[in-house]
Parts: C-alpha cells; structure tokens; sequence
C-alpha cells in the first residue's frame, strides 16, 4: 500500500519470497499483520533478520546494511524496542553512536535514546522531555514484569577508567558533567529527577564507555576496538582542514583517550602515531599542553620514531614559544624520549636537535 515501516520497528516474518534481487517478506503478527514488504531493493537492505545477528561474535559487516546511509555525524533516530536485558538511555554522540546504533538495530538492543537536530534545546523542551520520558518507560519495560537494565555512554576523557564495567552506577549528576554532552546532562538530570515517578532505581543505571558497551553487548572484540578507534583517528585527520579551533582541540582529545581505552598497551602504528602528532603539533599551547603531557606517559604512543617526531615537532614550534613554554614542551619532549629509548641509544641527528634546543634556554631555565 506505499506505506513504510517506522524505523528500528521488529516484526515476526510469516513467509520470504526472492523476486529477481529484491527480497519480500510477508508480516505475521501485529497492526502489518498479512502485509508484504520489501527486504532487499536493488540491493539495498531494508530489513535485518536478527536471529542472524544477535550473537555473530565481532563487529557487525558493513554487507549487513548495504546500500543504506549511515553517516558518522548528523545520524538522527528515535527510540525502538528490543528483547535484550539492556536499554540504552543516553548516549554520547562522540562516543561511537553510529557504530553502537547500527550494533543495537542488529542485535535486538533496546534504546530510549532521541537523536533529532534540536534535541535537548530549549524550544520545544517540555514536549521533547515527555516524549524522551515515554520512550525510557516504553522501551526500558518499565512497567514489565522484566525490566530492563538501563545504560548511559560516556565521552572519551581522561577518566574512562572510571566508567569500565560496573565501576560507576546512578551517580550525582554534576560529578559526571565533564565526561557527557550537554544534552546528556538534560536527559541524566531529568531521568534522575523522575525516577520515583517513573519506579525505578536511579543507583542502579550504569555508566559505561563507548567501547565498554560494544565490547559488552556487541561482542566486540579488542580488535575491533583499536580498529574503530584508530579509524577514528584518520577521519578526524581527513576533515580537521574543516574543523574550528575549539572543536579541532575538543575532537582530538577525545580520539586520544579513545586509543588509550581501545589499546590497552599495545603500540599504536608508526603512521598512526606520526598522524596525531601532525595533529597535536600546530595546535595552540594553551589548548596542546594536557595531551603533550598524556602522551608523554603512555605506552602506546611511545615508540621511537613517535619519540623523535615528537622532539622535532617541538624544534619546528620553538621561534613561536614563549620561555615558559619551550621550557614545559622540551620537558615533555625529553620525557618522550626517556621512555622511548630507555634501552637504547638516541639518534646522533635528533641528539643534536636536543642539545641545540637547550643551548637556546637561558641558564636559569634550563637547569
């Protein structure tokens, strides 16, 4: 009848018909009941038969939503059901929302989550409010005799560590309010507020990474993490010419805690690690100083030639450095280096760009 399905809706399939390419099903239960839909058109997946995917270990194939645009930015949805023991109720946008979303539509996952252009402004605030309400009662079965557990994700910060499996449930909003978005914090404050109202147990909503939940209620594999992540890091490369200042900093702090959760202690590629160098390198001091200090310490961005570009970013940056600041960038430079080449012997080239760099310090600062 010309009629489309809503989105992310699940429906039981009475009969499977191929006609040429494209794949008709015919509805059994509900309002569609007896209806034909098409699955498949000119190759293009329409819909997914979950038994296939609920438990495939690994990140779902970009074959299973062929044909269909899933953008990495502006990917706006409503809630949907979904018959596992989990309902997603606010997620990060920076933390791998597409990918999560795609996971959860194939593997039967539950969210309450309103992605729209405005949602979470002030125009139109109440009614967004009661319909992100019913959506969490809806879609979280709170009124079902098995409820689901409900789930926020996180940002990428410097505190993931604080949001791995079952280390953070229903705390007081406000301590979280630099790892979430400000419309999470609506969506948080306003679950936390109702939550007598609506039955259910705030202590009891966990907060998780991004990579937590996949690795949790996807299946992803480590693998699959340090893949998306470094993913992450090469699209952010390809569009920073875009980018303002404020999102170019704020963008690539969040893709470097992100590979610090996704690594877990295994070394970043060479191309990859010279790639978020090229990226730190120009930003202003200001604004660079808290991931020059991070990536002094960790080890997966210390290999030696990361090390070495490192030190020759900073003689690159150096005519443009105030003293205090040369001062703390050659600290953290040679702690690079100190980490980097702990057993071994400094390039004579790059010893020289060294010695050259602290020659140019005053003596009382270079002591």
């Amino acid at each position: 009848d010309g009629r489309s399905l809503p989105f992310g809706e699940r429906f039981q399939v009475l009969e499977e018909r191929a006609v040429g390419k494209d794949v008709w099903l015919k509805l059994g239960e509900g309002a569609p009941s007896g209806r034909w839909v098409r699955a498949r058109q000119d190759g293009t997946v329409n819909c997914a038969r979950l038994s296939q995917w609920r438990e495939l270990p690994g990140r779902i194939p970009d074959a299973a939503f062929e044909g269909q645009v899933f953008p990495t930015t502006g990917v706006y949805t409503e809630g949907y059901s979904g018959s596992a023991d989990v309902c997603l109720v606010s997620a990060s946008e920076e933390a791998f929302w597409r990918e999560i979303n795609l996971e959860m539509l194939f593997r039967d996952i539950a969210t309450a989550t309103v992605f729209e252009q405005e949602c979470g402004g002030d125009q139109g605030f109440m009614d967004w409010a009661a319909h992100y309400a019913t959506n969490v009662v809806v879609f979280g079965q709170l009124r079902g005799q098995e409820r689901k557990r409900l789930v926020v994700t996180v940002g990428h910060t410097p505190r993931w560590r604080r949001y791995l499996q079952g280390r953070c449930r229903g705390p007081d909003v406000e301590t979280v309010r630099l790892d979430i978005s400000p419309r999470q914090l609506k969506e948080c404050g306003g679950l936390r507020s109702m939550a007598r109202r609506l039955d259910f147990a705030w202590e009891e909503v966990e907060f998780v990474t991004g990579l937590t939940f996949l690795r949790e209620h996807c299946r992803w594999t480590g693998a699959d993490c340090s893949r998306a992540a470094r993913e992450r890091l090469r699209a952010l490369a390809a569009g920073w010419a875009g980018l303002d200042p404020e999102r170019r900093a704020r963008q690539l702090s969040s893709a470097f805690w992100c590979l610090d959760e996704a690594l877990q202690g295994q070394e970043l590629q060479v191309r990859d690690s010279g790639l978020l160098w090229d990226l730190l390198a120009p930003l202003p001091f200001e604004e660079a100083w808290p991931l020059w200090d991070a990536a002094a310490s960790v080890s997966w961005l210390m290999t030696r030639e990361a090390a070495a570009g490192r030190l020759r970013a900073v003689y690159d940056q150096w005519p443009t450095l105030l003293p205090a600041q040369r001062v703390r960038q050659l600290q953290s430079a040679f702690r690079c280096l100190e980490i980097a080449f702990e057993e071994g012997q400094l390039p004579a080239e790059d010893g020289e760009v060294l010695w050259r760099l602290l020659w140019s310090l005053p003596a009382s600062l270079a002591r």
